[in-house]
Protein backbone atom coordinates (compact mmCIF):
# COMPACT_ATOMS: atom_id res chain seq x y z
CA UNK A 1 0.00 0.00 0.00
CA UNK A 2 1.97 2.78 -1.55
CA UNK A 3 0.25 6.41 -0.49
CA UNK A 4 3.30 8.00 0.01
CA UNK A 5 2.33 12.13 -0.84
CA UNK A 6 4.87 13.82 -2.97
CA UNK A 7 6.46 16.33 -0.26
CA UNK A 8 7.42 19.54 -2.14
CA UNK A 9 4.17 19.46 -3.09
CA UNK A 10 2.62 19.08 0.29
CA UNK A 11 5.09 21.47 1.31
CA UNK A 12 4.16 23.90 -1.39
CA UNK A 13 0.04 23.27 -0.31
CA UNK A 14 0.86 23.56 2.94
CA UNK A 15 2.93 26.81 3.29
CA UNK A 16 0.57 28.62 0.90
CA UNK A 17 -2.41 27.35 2.60
CA UNK A 18 -0.86 28.34 6.34
CA UNK A 19 1.59 30.83 6.29
CA UNK A 20 1.16 32.69 3.36
CA UNK A 21 -2.68 32.92 2.81
CA UNK A 22 -3.05 36.55 4.53
CA UNK A 23 -1.26 39.38 2.05
CA UNK A 24 -1.37 41.67 4.53
CA UNK A 25 1.72 40.82 7.14
CA UNK A 26 2.46 43.11 9.90
CA UNK A 27 6.50 43.49 10.21
CA UNK A 28 6.46 42.10 13.53
CA UNK A 29 4.98 39.08 12.58
CA UNK A 30 7.62 38.34 9.33
CA UNK A 31 10.48 38.96 12.14
CA UNK A 32 8.75 36.49 14.53
CA UNK A 33 8.66 33.91 11.48
CA UNK A 34 12.45 34.23 10.51
CA UNK A 35 13.68 33.81 14.18
CA UNK A 36 11.55 30.81 14.60
CA UNK A 37 12.00 29.64 11.28
CA UNK A 38 13.57 26.51 12.29
CA UNK A 39 10.36 25.23 14.43
CA UNK A 40 8.15 26.51 11.85
CA UNK A 41 9.95 24.04 9.02
CA UNK A 42 9.98 21.36 11.62
CA UNK A 43 5.85 22.27 12.50
CA UNK A 44 5.58 21.84 8.48
CA UNK A 45 7.12 18.49 8.61
CA UNK A 46 5.41 17.13 11.15
CA UNK A 47 2.25 18.08 9.87
CA UNK A 48 3.44 16.09 6.63
CA UNK A 49 3.96 13.22 8.68
CA UNK A 50 0.82 13.24 10.25
CA UNK A 51 -1.33 13.28 6.71
CA UNK A 52 0.65 10.49 5.76
CA UNK A 53 -0.20 8.50 8.57
CA UNK A 54 -4.03 10.10 8.11
CA UNK A 55 -3.56 8.90 4.53
CA UNK A 56 -2.60 5.41 5.01
CA UNK A 57 -5.85 5.17 7.80
CA UNK A 58 -8.36 6.62 5.05
CA UNK A 59 -7.18 4.10 2.43
CA UNK A 60 -7.20 1.05 5.00
CA UNK A 61 -10.53 2.53 5.60
CA UNK A 62 -11.84 2.22 2.16
CA UNK A 63 -10.05 -0.85 0.99
CA UNK A 64 -11.60 -2.76 3.98
CA UNK A 65 -15.06 -1.77 3.82
CA UNK A 66 -15.03 -2.67 0.03
CA UNK A 67 -13.81 -5.91 1.30
CA UNK A 68 -16.21 -6.55 4.57
CA UNK A 69 -19.20 -5.59 1.87
CA UNK A 70 -18.07 -8.76 -0.06
CA UNK A 71 -18.00 -10.88 2.83
CA UNK A 72 -21.25 -9.88 3.75
CA UNK A 73 -22.86 -10.35 0.15
CA UNK A 74 -20.83 -13.86 0.19
CA UNK A 75 -22.30 -14.33 3.85
CA UNK A 76 -25.72 -13.95 2.28
CA UNK A 77 -25.44 -16.07 -0.28
CA UNK A 78 -23.98 -19.39 1.54
CA UNK A 79 -27.15 -19.17 3.33
CA UNK A 80 -28.81 -20.24 -0.25
CA UNK A 81 -29.33 -23.50 -1.91
CA UNK A 82 -26.18 -24.13 -3.50
CA UNK A 83 -24.41 -26.94 -5.40
CA UNK A 84 -21.11 -28.44 -3.19
CA UNK A 85 -18.83 -27.21 -5.82
CA UNK A 86 -20.51 -23.38 -5.52
CA UNK A 87 -20.29 -23.69 -1.99
CA UNK A 88 -16.48 -24.52 -1.98
CA UNK A 89 -15.84 -21.89 -4.11
CA UNK A 90 -17.40 -19.29 -1.98
CA UNK A 91 -15.94 -20.33 1.16
CA UNK A 92 -12.48 -20.26 -0.19
CA UNK A 93 -13.58 -16.52 -2.13
CA UNK A 94 -14.44 -15.49 1.46
CA UNK A 95 -11.40 -17.03 2.90
CA UNK A 96 -9.50 -14.75 0.73
CA UNK A 97 -11.48 -11.68 1.35
CA UNK A 98 -10.70 -12.06 5.21
CA UNK A 99 -7.32 -12.68 4.72
CA UNK A 100 -6.74 -9.49 2.32
CA UNK A 101 -8.31 -8.01 5.38
CA UNK A 102 -5.70 -9.25 7.95
CA UNK A 103 -2.82 -8.65 5.22
CA UNK A 104 -4.42 -4.57 4.84
CA UNK A 105 -4.21 -4.84 8.73
CA UNK A 106 -0.52 -5.76 8.51
CA UNK A 107 0.17 -3.26 6.15
CA UNK A 108 -1.47 -0.25 7.72
CA UNK A 109 0.66 -1.84 11.16
CA UNK A 110 3.81 -1.55 9.26
CA UNK A 111 3.06 2.10 6.73
CA UNK A 112 2.24 3.57 10.49
CA UNK A 113 5.64 2.45 12.19
CA UNK A 114 7.88 4.19 9.43
CA UNK A 115 5.91 6.99 9.64
CA UNK A 116 5.79 6.81 13.23
CA UNK A 117 9.82 5.80 12.98
CA UNK A 118 10.07 9.30 11.00
CA UNK A 119 8.30 11.15 13.73
CA UNK A 120 10.92 9.98 16.12
CA UNK A 121 13.66 10.50 13.88
CA UNK A 122 12.08 14.26 13.30
CA UNK A 123 11.89 14.53 17.07
CA UNK A 124 15.77 13.39 17.97
CA UNK A 125 16.63 15.97 15.43
CA UNK A 126 14.49 18.84 16.98
CA UNK A 127 15.98 17.74 20.62
CA UNK A 128 19.65 18.39 18.75
CA UNK A 129 18.91 21.72 18.34
CA UNK A 130 17.07 22.66 21.68
CA UNK A 131 19.53 20.67 24.21
CA UNK A 132 22.25 22.94 23.75
CA UNK A 133 21.09 26.41 22.63
CA UNK A 134 23.48 28.95 22.91
CA UNK A 135 21.08 31.80 23.75
CA UNK A 136 19.97 30.02 26.89
CA UNK A 137 23.47 29.36 27.70
CA UNK A 138 24.24 33.54 27.67
CA UNK A 139 21.45 34.03 28.97
CA UNK A 140 21.48 31.73 31.91
CA UNK A 141 25.60 32.83 32.35
CA UNK A 142 24.63 36.90 32.32
CA UNK A 143 21.81 36.04 34.92
CA UNK A 144 24.15 33.92 37.55
CA UNK A 145 26.54 36.57 36.96
CA UNK A 146 24.91 39.67 38.32
CA UNK A 147 23.55 37.19 40.74
CA UNK A 148 26.57 37.14 42.24
CA UNK A 149 27.38 40.55 41.91
CA UNK A 150 24.34 41.60 43.80
CA UNK A 151 25.69 39.44 46.75
CA UNK A 152 28.99 40.63 46.82
CA UNK A 153 29.67 43.61 48.74
CA UNK A 154 32.68 44.41 46.58
CA UNK A 155 30.49 45.58 44.02
CA UNK A 156 29.05 48.35 45.75
CA UNK A 157 31.15 51.60 45.49
CA UNK A 158 29.92 53.02 48.60
CA UNK A 159 31.11 49.85 50.64
CA UNK A 160 34.17 49.95 48.46
CA UNK A 161 34.93 53.69 49.66
CA UNK A 162 33.70 53.40 53.25
CA UNK A 163 36.17 50.15 53.58
CA UNK A 164 38.94 52.43 53.25
CA UNK A 165 37.84 54.07 56.24
CA UNK A 166 37.92 50.63 58.00
CA UNK A 167 41.14 49.55 57.04
CA UNK A 168 42.83 52.55 58.44
CA UNK A 169 41.16 52.09 61.73
CA UNK A 170 42.32 48.35 61.88
CA UNK A 171 45.61 49.33 61.06
CA UNK A 172 45.98 52.00 63.61
CA UNK A 173 44.05 50.26 66.57
CA UNK A 174 45.11 46.35 65.53
CA UNK A 175 47.99 46.36 67.71
CA UNK A 176 45.83 47.81 70.83
CA UNK A 177 43.47 44.89 69.93
CA UNK A 178 43.55 41.23 69.30
CA UNK A 179 40.11 41.25 67.45
CA UNK A 180 41.20 44.15 65.87
CA UNK A 181 44.45 42.61 65.10
CA UNK A 182 42.45 39.47 63.82
CA UNK A 183 40.04 41.66 61.83
CA UNK A 184 42.99 43.26 59.81
CA UNK A 185 44.27 40.17 58.82
CA UNK A 186 41.06 39.37 56.70
CA UNK A 187 41.62 42.27 54.89
CA UNK A 188 44.40 42.94 52.15
CA UNK A 189 46.47 46.40 52.31
CA UNK A 190 44.31 48.08 49.52
CA UNK A 191 41.48 47.03 51.16
CA UNK A 192 39.84 45.00 48.84
CA UNK A 193 39.02 41.24 49.49
CA UNK A 194 39.10 38.31 46.84
CA UNK A 195 36.45 35.98 46.74
CA UNK A 196 37.49 33.91 49.37
CA UNK A 197 38.11 36.63 51.93
CA UNK A 198 34.54 38.07 50.51
CA UNK A 199 32.77 34.91 51.88
CA UNK A 200 34.87 35.44 55.06
CA UNK A 201 32.98 38.93 54.96
CA UNK A 202 29.59 37.33 55.12
CA UNK A 203 30.19 34.58 57.38
CA UNK A 204 32.75 35.52 59.98
CA UNK A 205 31.73 36.81 63.27
CA UNK A 206 34.91 38.59 63.81
CA UNK A 207 33.94 41.23 60.99
CA UNK A 208 30.68 42.48 63.30
CA UNK A 209 32.60 42.38 66.14
CA UNK A 210 35.03 44.66 64.13
CA UNK A 211 32.53 46.95 62.51
CA UNK A 212 30.92 47.21 66.16
CA UNK A 213 33.99 48.33 67.25
CA UNK A 214 34.87 50.91 64.81
CA UNK A 215 31.59 52.41 65.32
CA UNK A 216 32.17 52.56 68.78
CA UNK A 217 35.02 54.18 68.56
CA UNK A 218 33.68 56.77 66.14
CA UNK A 219 31.83 58.56 68.93
CA UNK A 220 29.62 61.08 68.60
CA UNK A 221 31.33 63.78 66.31
CA UNK A 222 31.69 62.08 63.19
CA UNK A 223 28.10 61.30 63.02
CA UNK A 224 28.11 60.66 59.02
CA UNK A 225 30.61 57.98 59.28
CA UNK A 226 28.80 56.48 61.59
CA UNK A 227 25.61 56.42 60.60
CA UNK A 228 27.15 55.13 57.13
CA UNK A 229 29.29 52.35 59.28
CA UNK A 230 25.68 51.26 60.49
CA UNK A 231 24.28 51.02 57.36
CA UNK A 232 27.31 48.94 55.64
CA UNK A 233 26.89 46.64 58.85
CA UNK A 234 23.49 46.32 57.92
CA UNK A 235 24.19 45.94 54.02
CA UNK A 236 27.01 42.79 54.67
CA UNK A 237 24.29 41.15 57.50
CA UNK A 238 21.27 41.24 54.30
CA UNK A 239 23.87 40.26 51.84
CA UNK A 240 25.02 37.55 54.24
CA UNK A 241 20.94 36.08 54.24
CA UNK A 242 20.83 36.75 50.58
CA UNK A 243 23.72 35.02 49.39
CA UNK A 244 22.54 32.31 51.99
CA UNK A 245 19.39 32.03 49.61
CA UNK A 246 21.08 32.55 46.57
CA UNK A 247 23.51 29.89 46.83
CA UNK A 248 19.83 27.29 46.97
CA UNK A 249 19.25 28.85 44.23
CA UNK A 250 22.21 28.11 42.55
CA UNK A 251 22.96 24.73 44.04
CA UNK A 252 19.67 23.45 42.42
CA UNK A 253 20.25 25.15 39.35
CA UNK A 254 23.59 23.34 39.11
CA UNK A 255 21.68 19.91 39.77
CA UNK A 256 19.63 20.54 36.51
CA UNK A 257 22.32 21.76 34.76
CA UNK A 258 23.67 17.63 35.36
CA UNK A 259 20.30 16.23 34.64
CA UNK A 260 20.48 18.55 31.47
CA UNK A 261 23.89 16.80 30.78
CA UNK A 262 22.65 13.89 31.62
CA UNK A 263 19.97 13.98 28.63
CA UNK A 264 22.10 15.12 26.39
CA UNK A 265 24.44 12.08 26.51
CA UNK A 266 20.99 10.29 26.28
CA UNK A 267 19.88 12.16 23.02
CA UNK A 268 23.23 11.53 21.25
CA UNK A 269 23.43 7.49 22.32
CA UNK A 270 20.20 7.52 20.68
CA UNK A 271 20.67 9.63 17.67
CA UNK A 272 24.06 7.52 17.11
CA UNK A 273 21.73 3.95 17.32
CA UNK A 274 19.30 5.34 14.97
CA UNK A 275 22.17 6.58 12.67
CA UNK A 276 23.24 2.73 13.15
CA UNK A 277 20.20 1.45 12.44
CA UNK A 278 19.45 3.62 9.37
CA UNK A 279 22.17 3.78 7.83
CA UNK A 280 21.88 7.85 7.70
CA UNK A 281 24.82 9.85 7.42
CA UNK A 282 25.96 11.98 10.56
CA UNK A 283 27.66 14.62 8.05
CA UNK A 284 24.63 14.89 5.83
CA UNK A 285 22.77 15.41 8.66
CA UNK A 286 24.42 18.58 10.10
CA UNK A 287 24.91 19.38 6.98
CA UNK A 288 21.60 19.82 5.61
CA UNK A 289 19.25 19.60 8.51
CA UNK A 290 20.88 20.56 11.90
CA UNK A 291 23.50 23.66 10.20
CA UNK A 292 20.81 24.69 7.41
CA UNK A 293 19.07 27.63 7.08
CA UNK A 294 17.88 27.32 3.37
CA UNK A 295 14.36 26.37 4.17
CA UNK A 296 14.45 24.71 0.70
CA UNK A 297 17.38 22.42 1.37
CA UNK A 298 16.24 21.43 4.49
CA UNK A 299 12.68 20.25 2.98
CA UNK A 300 14.78 18.58 -0.02
CA UNK A 301 16.85 16.73 2.93
CA UNK A 302 13.74 15.42 4.81
CA UNK A 303 12.26 14.11 1.40
CA UNK A 304 15.61 12.34 0.95
CA UNK A 305 15.28 10.98 5.20
CA UNK A 306 11.78 9.70 4.29
CA UNK A 307 12.79 7.76 1.06
CA UNK A 308 15.45 6.66 2.22
CA UNK A 309 13.57 4.99 5.35
CA UNK A 310 10.36 3.90 2.93
CA UNK A 311 13.22 1.89 0.98
CA UNK A 312 14.74 0.18 3.90
CA UNK A 313 11.69 -0.56 5.83
CA UNK A 314 11.98 -4.27 5.05
CA UNK A 315 15.35 -4.24 6.72
CA UNK A 316 13.70 -2.73 9.71
CA UNK A 317 13.26 -4.88 13.01
CA UNK A 318 10.24 -3.97 15.05
CA UNK A 319 11.02 -4.68 18.11
CA UNK A 320 14.74 -2.40 17.69
CA UNK A 321 12.60 0.54 15.95
CA UNK A 322 10.04 0.69 19.02
CA UNK A 323 12.63 1.24 21.60
CA UNK A 324 14.54 3.85 19.47
CA UNK A 325 10.43 5.11 19.23
CA UNK A 326 9.76 4.94 23.14
CA UNK A 327 13.67 6.12 23.78
CA UNK A 328 12.61 9.72 21.80
CA UNK A 329 9.51 10.38 23.24
CA UNK A 330 10.91 9.58 26.83
CA UNK A 331 13.61 12.10 26.14
CA UNK A 332 11.01 14.78 24.96
CA UNK A 333 9.08 14.42 27.79
CA UNK A 334 11.84 14.55 30.42
CA UNK A 335 12.90 17.60 28.64
CA UNK A 336 9.66 19.37 28.95
CA UNK A 337 9.88 18.86 32.44
CA UNK A 338 13.25 19.50 32.84
CA UNK A 339 11.86 22.87 31.46
CA UNK A 340 9.41 23.15 34.00
CA UNK A 341 12.36 22.61 36.71
CA UNK A 342 14.21 25.27 35.29
CA UNK A 343 11.66 28.29 35.47
CA UNK A 344 10.52 26.76 38.90
CA UNK A 345 14.07 27.33 39.78
CA UNK A 346 14.20 30.86 38.03
CA UNK A 347 10.83 31.81 39.72
CA UNK A 348 12.43 30.74 43.56
CA UNK A 349 14.32 33.97 42.41
CA UNK A 350 11.43 35.98 42.15
CA UNK A 351 10.47 34.76 45.50
CA UNK A 352 13.53 35.21 47.70
CA UNK A 353 13.98 38.63 46.19
CA UNK A 354 11.20 40.52 47.62
CA UNK A 355 12.19 39.23 51.12
CA UNK A 356 15.34 42.03 50.52
CA UNK A 357 13.59 44.61 48.45
CA UNK A 358 12.26 46.75 51.63
CA UNK A 359 15.48 47.25 53.02
CA UNK A 360 16.76 48.98 49.70
CA UNK A 361 20.55 47.91 50.70
CA UNK A 362 20.77 45.29 47.77
CA UNK A 363 20.92 46.45 43.86
CA UNK A 364 18.45 44.22 41.78
CA UNK A 365 18.56 46.90 38.53
CA UNK A 366 21.10 44.46 36.43
CA UNK A 367 19.54 41.47 38.33
CA UNK A 368 16.06 41.97 37.67
CA UNK A 369 16.73 42.74 33.63
CA UNK A 370 19.10 39.58 33.52
CA UNK A 371 16.29 37.80 35.22
CA UNK A 372 13.34 38.90 32.94
CA UNK A 373 15.62 38.03 30.02
CA UNK A 374 16.62 34.46 31.26
CA UNK A 375 12.69 33.54 31.93
CA UNK A 376 11.68 35.85 28.65
CA UNK A 377 14.50 33.05 26.84
CA UNK A 378 13.15 29.63 28.46
CA UNK A 379 9.26 31.28 27.99
CA UNK A 380 9.28 31.82 23.98
CA UNK A 381 11.59 28.91 23.08
CA UNK A 382 11.63 26.28 25.32
CA UNK A 383 7.56 25.93 26.17
CA UNK A 384 7.90 23.36 28.89
CA UNK A 385 4.32 21.89 28.14
CA UNK A 386 4.43 22.07 24.17
CA UNK A 387 7.22 19.62 24.44
CA UNK A 388 5.56 17.20 26.06
CA UNK A 389 1.97 17.70 24.75
CA UNK A 390 3.58 16.76 21.81
CA UNK A 391 5.46 14.03 22.60
CA UNK A 392 2.24 12.45 24.18
CA UNK A 393 0.90 13.34 19.90
CA UNK A 394 3.93 12.15 18.43
CA UNK A 395 2.98 8.42 17.30
CA UNK A 396 -0.31 7.36 15.60
CA UNK A 397 -2.14 4.22 17.01
CA UNK A 398 -3.07 1.79 14.37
Amino acid sequence: MNTRLTLPFFFTLFISSNFFAQQETSDTTVLLLEENKPKIEEQIISEYISKQRDSLKSIFNKEVEILEKQITKLDTELKEQLTPKEEITKLRNRISKVEAIQKKKDELSKGILIENYNSAILNILRLEKDIKPLELLNASREFHTSLEKASNPLEYQEFKNWLTNFRNFLEKNKSKDVIIEMVSNLINPKGELNKTQASIFFSNSLIVLGIEKFIKNLGKKRIHLKNKSQKMLQLLIILNKFDHDKSRIFYAFEELNRELEALKKLQKQTLDEIIQTTDLKRHLMEENYLNQTNEKKVYTYWGRVQDHIFTIKGKLQKDEVTHQMNTVQSLKIRFGELMFKYLENLDQYDRISKKYRDFNLIDFSELDANYKNLRSTFRDNFPAQKYINDAIRMYSVD
